[in-house]
């Protein structure tokens, strides 16, 4: 047979200002890139390896 306290729990956690949550937990804004940004990036890097400027220029 159980206890009729027995049911129930304890949780101790601190206690929360809404201030103190939120500088805790700050929105951060990301700039999102287009599909133009990762095609330019993609390029960007694939031109300049090495390998790229040798079957550019050689072959």
């Amino acid at each position: 047979m159980m206890r009729a306290g027995a049911s129930h729990y304890v949780v101790t956690r601190p206690l929360y200002s809404e201030d103190s949550f939120n500088e805790e937990h700050k929105k951060v804004y990301r700039h999102h890139k287009t599909i133009l940004d990762h095609v330019k990036q993609y390029f960007r890097y694939k031109i300049h390896t090495p390998l790229v400027l040798k079957k550019l220029f050689f072959f």
